[in-house]
């Protein structure tokens, strides 16, 4: 069973470059320097510099993946229904414009039964947006996902002929032809997946293959195109999500001309996640030593802090485990200088029980023990 919406460049080029006559509802800002767009089924829709008449289209669509094995996968194609509309949200908690709906499996009401509720927050005159799913499990028995992206460029209009490759340093994903560039970076974990398809009519047909790309485990270094244009896979490792609870994954988005202003945009971003997620520095502090300390208050409901330091810059995680080790969720994953920080972790959507958390800096890692009761 196929979308009764299908998104091909055909059907594209038919309805012509700025038609949204093949949407029932969506949801739209203008921040002076991008027109961002959330559609039926969880499309999401990149145009620059607005929404005029005259905009010129950068991403036809990027929308969610979920996959569990080959053939329990959630895909827009496939699967995705409304629960809600997408709507502005007024005022908005993040930012200056904010996006939101959820999209269920209703379209197929094959497994996995999730609900995926999707945000988009925005900055006036700013080129960068921050995409936030939170992905809902409906099963009643507890699943391990891998969380992702399909994306679908139309850059500077038109499909085909674009880059896309790794900038490793940044851990970005740059999608670019001629003088448009377009920057993507995975906040919430690990980049796991980087897969680039020619894009192809019923490429989004086959369970197992759309799996497979969102699962593959390496990272494409450079792919350039020059035939009808590109499918772009973007996925993290799986994470566990237990019956009735749910994960988040967060994303930025940048557009600029030149790969320079793009991962400028990308880092303003990442500040701004940083500021949501509360990861916060504490001025003046310079460790002599590594620390993870005991979270507080422990046993906690439903939220805690956890502290740590470090006494020279390095690339941190801290990751949440559940008690057979699976991954809940990663807290931090980033480059860090000297300093001494704290972050929140709220297990509202969690099971009560024990969990782990685990710190990794260089080559000091440290795990300790937190209970929740609900």
């Amino acid at each position: 069973m196929i979308r009764k919406i299908v998104t091909t460049f055909f059907i594209a080029a038919l309805i012509g470059l700025f038609s949204f006559g093949d949407v029932q509802a969506q949801a739209e800002f203008d921040t002076g320097e991008l027109g961002i767009l959330l559609q039926d089924y969880g499309r999401f829709r990149v145009l620059t510099p607005d929404l005029s008449t005259d905009a010129i289209r950068q991403i036809d669509r990027m929308s969610v993946l979920v996959g569990v094995s080959p053939t329990e996968i959630f895909t827009y194609a496939l699967d995705a229904d409304n629960e809600t509309d997408p709507t502005n949200i007024t005022p908005a908690s993040v930012g200056d414009f904010e996006l939101f709906g959820a999209f269920n499996n209703a379209f197929s009401n094959e497994p996995p039964d999730v609900l995926v509720e999707t945000s988009v927050y925005g900055w006036e005159n700013e080129s960068y947006v921050l995409i936030k799913y939170v992905v809902h499990n409906e099963e009643n028995d507890a699943i391990d996902a891998a969380v992702g992206v399909e994306l679908l460029p139309q850059i500077n209009g038109g499909y085909g002929n674009e880059t896309v490759e790794f900038l490793s340093d940044e851990n970005i994903v740059q999608l670019h032809k001629e003088s448009a560039h377009v920057g993507l970076k995975l906040l919430s974990d690990d980049l796991y997946t980087l897969h680039v398809i020619e894009w192809f009519s019923g490429y989004n047909d086959d369970r197992g293959e759309m799996y497979g790309y969102l699962t593959e485990g390496s990272i494409m270094d450079t792919y350039a195109d020059d035939g009808e244009g590109t499918v772009v896979f973007i996925g993290q490792d799986k994470v566990n999500i237990p019956a009735g609870g749910s994960t988040e994954v967060y994303l930025a988005f940048a557009f600029a001309d030149d790969e320079a202003g793009m991962i400028d945009a990308i880092a303003t971003a990442k500040a701004e996640y940083d500021e949501v997620t509360s990861i916060v520095e504490y001025p003046g502090a310079l460790p002599d030593k590594y620390v993870l300390e005991q979270n507080y208050p422990n046993p906690f409901n439903p939220a805690t802090t956890i502290n740590f330091g470090i006494p020279q810059s390095e690339h941190v995680t801290l990751t949440v485990y559940n008690l057979v080790g699976q991954k809940i969720t990663t807290l931090v994953d980033e480059e860090l200088t000297s300093g001494e920080y704290s972050v929140t972790f709220d297990a509202s959507r969690l099971p009560s029980g024990v969990y782990f958390y685990t710190i990794s800096a260089g080559s000091f890692q440290s795990t300790k023990q937190m209970m929740y009761l609900k």
